[in-house]
């Protein structure tokens, strides 16, 4: 609807072809002409034309007897944009926002009035059109979209009757915020800004907050961007290493990150307890002290920071690289080494030292006698050791070679010896020997005697020892208690001892007994073992034959006296003889024997089992 407000005589004229007429009376009130426009086909430009003196047009001025006005009439919406974003839904980020170039190409039409300016919003967070500042015609560019979101815009054309088109949408993405990382770092931290023990575990976190999200990422130890889609690894040995971390989002926009150098140390340092000695038996060392030294090295990388050798099982890392070990039955040496990292490590040896030989002593046992002799008995030899180091005796034995053996007895048995030489050898566990020797003089055999009986007195006949310690001492006295140096006594009745001892103080005694004779008669004179005695066979060859006093010899029945002694032939025979020659002789000592076996003399006889030793004495 047009609204005029006109002073004085008014004629309207609607040129050129659709033209009505209005005649308004000549006064000077205000009219109101309606034309309604809005049947189909009233678009386009229309013209109001005015006659009459003094008039004031719509716009104020004064006009001649005739005024033209056009009227412009629209009602049709420009047609939507047609958009041109190449980004249309695409994520850009800084570097499209950066250098302007994120824009959008807009093209409309409008039949009528035309395209005056262009709109546009965001709907889900402003219901408020915005004009852009510069943005006529039928194509324009827009301003370039800065601020960073992630919504539609809408764009809408208006034209000059003040119709606005539908709008067109696109999709604004825009990031411009970078994407950022972190480089972490998980281990055991150690000494020195090392990290030790085990591998390191490199890992990579990473955020977007403007909003296009992450799209590709890396993590690797190089300067060159890689996204190579790994977001943890592990780092073993090194001196030093950097992990870099690359992250790129949707947009485009990326960063960068590292760890920062670290150093790994993962492996332990190692240690050796050397032992240098004279290796025994049995695990042992022997004869000198043994030198213990520490041997280390670190193939970590770090390098050694500290070490020790003792004997504490507490680690210290006082620098001790060697010591001495003496006699002991058991110890432990331990190394300590440590590096830079802090790992450390340890190592042992257990060592047994006996750097001391046994010592020994033969010692004889037995019947103790004299002038360091054994007697009566064997004696027997007895090896003894004696350990000073830890090792304890291994081996023991004695012997009479003088060539060292350690397998046999640690006893022996030695007979008659007037000087014997046991060798005594000990080993102990260490392998340590020891020997030392001892001499035995054995006699275990007593000597021997006899005893002469003579006129002239009693006196040793021998005297031996059939040991091999001689006879040292003899005497004789007529008491079985043993003196010594009386070799000969004068005869008497009774018994004799002869006592005598070796060197070793085995002894003997010897005995000779002494008694007086018995007296008895004899046939005396020449008759004795003349032709007269008993016949004239009693004496001479035929004094035993078979023709002696007949058929009978002589011996029991021809001389027997009935007094116990028994004589030898016609010359013992008693004198009461005459009875059995008598008897016995009849045929021959008839006439013989009564005339002449009367006359006898005095005989000596001695005791059976004794000899005669003279007409005083017998002896056995």
């Amino acid at each position: 609807m047009l609204v005029f407000h006109m002073v004085g005589l008014l004629i309207l004229n609607v040129l050129p072809t659709d033209m009505k007429y209005y005649n308004f009376k000549n006064d000077t009130n205000d009219y109101e002409v309606t034309m309604n426009f809005t049947e189909s086909g009233k678009n386009g430009i229309w013209y109001l034309v005015i006659d009459g003196d003094d008039l004031i047009d719509v716009g104020g001025r004064y006009a001649a007897d005739k005024i033209v006005e056009s009227i412009k009439f629209d009602n049709v919406k420009p047609t939507a944009p047609v958009l041109n974003n190449p980004y249309d839904g695409v994520w850009v980020g800084e570097e499209f926002a950066a250098s302007g170039q994120y824009t959008i190409g807009v093209t409309a039409s409008d039949l009528y009035s035309g395209v005056r300016e262009y709109q546009y919003r965001y709907p889900n967070s402003t219901n408020e059109w915005i004009s852009y500042a510069s943005s006529s015609g039928n194509s324009f560019t827009t301003t370039p979209f800065t601020a960073a979101r992630e919504e539609i815009v809408e764009i809408r054309a208006c034209d000059y009757s003040g119709l606005c088109s539908e709008p067109a949408t696109s999709m604004i993405k825009i990031d411009r915020t970078v994407p950022s990382c972190t480089v972490n770092l998980s281990g055991t931290t150690g000494d020195n800004g090392w990290y030790k023990t085990n591998n390191v575990t490199v890992s990579l976190s990473k955020t977007d907050i403007g909003g296009s999200q992450i799209a590709e990422y890396g993590l690797v130890a190089s300067t060159t961007p890689t996204y190579n889609s790994s977001e943890s690894n592990s780092q073993g040995n090194t001196n030093g290493i950097v992990w870099y971390g690359y992250v790129k989002d949707t947009a485009g926009n990326t960063a960068s990150c590292n760890s920062g150098t670290f150093k790994v140390d993962t492996t332990s340092p190692t240690c050796t307890v050397n032992l240098s000695g004279t290796t025994g038996d049995n695990g042992w060392y022997k004869s000198n002290d043994v030198t213990v030294s520490l041997t280390r090295s670190d193939a970590g990388g770090s390098t050694l920071a500290g070490y020790d050798l003792t004997k504490s099982s507490s680690a210290t890392y006082a620098g001790t690289t060697s010591g001495t070990q003496g006699n002991s039955a058991g110890v432990t040496w331990y190394g300590y080494v440590k590096d830079k990292a802090g790992n450390t490590g340890k190592c042992s040896k257990n060592l047994k030292v006996d750097k001391s030989a046994p010592s020994c002593t033969v010692t004889f046992s037995g019947t103790t006698g004299d002038n360091g002799w054994f007697k009566s008995v064997n004696a027997t030899a007895t090896v003894n050791a004696t350990e000073s180091g830890n090792s304890g005796i291994a081996a023991k034995v004695v012997t009479t070679s003088a060539t060292a053996t350690y397998s046999g007895s640690a006893t022996g048995t030695q007979a008659n010896t007037s000087g014997t030489k046991w060798y005594g050898y000990v080993k102990d566990n260490a392998g340590n020997v020891g020997s030392c020797n001892g001499t035995v003089k054995v006699d275990t055999s007593a000597p021997s005697c006899s005893l002469s009986v003579a006129a002239s007195g009693i006196t040793f006949a021998s005297a031996t020892d059939a040991g091999n310690s001689g006879v040292a001492n003899k005497g004789i006295n007529k008491s079985t208690t043993a003196s010594y140096g009386t070799n000969s006594m004068s005869i008497s009745t009774g018994t004799f001892y002869g006592h005598v001892k070796d060197a070793a103080g085995n002894t003997a005694r010897c005995s000779r007994s002494v008694t007086g004779t018995s007296a008895y008669d004899y046939v005396c004179g020449s008759y004795a073992c003349g032709s007269y005695a008993c016949g004239s066979y009693a004496c001479g060859s035929y004094a035993c034959g078979t023709q002696a006093c007949g058929s009978y010899q002589c011996g029991t029945y021809q001389c027997y006296c009935g007094y116990g002694l028994q004589g030898n032939g016609c010359d013992t025979c008693p004198k009461y003889c005459t009875s059995y020659c008598t008897k016995y002789c009849t045929s021959y000592c008839t006439s013989y024997c009564t005339s002449y076996c009367d006359s006898y003399c005095t005989g000596y006889s001695c005791s059976s089992g004794y000899t005669k030793l003279n007409n005083s004495y017998c002896y056995k």
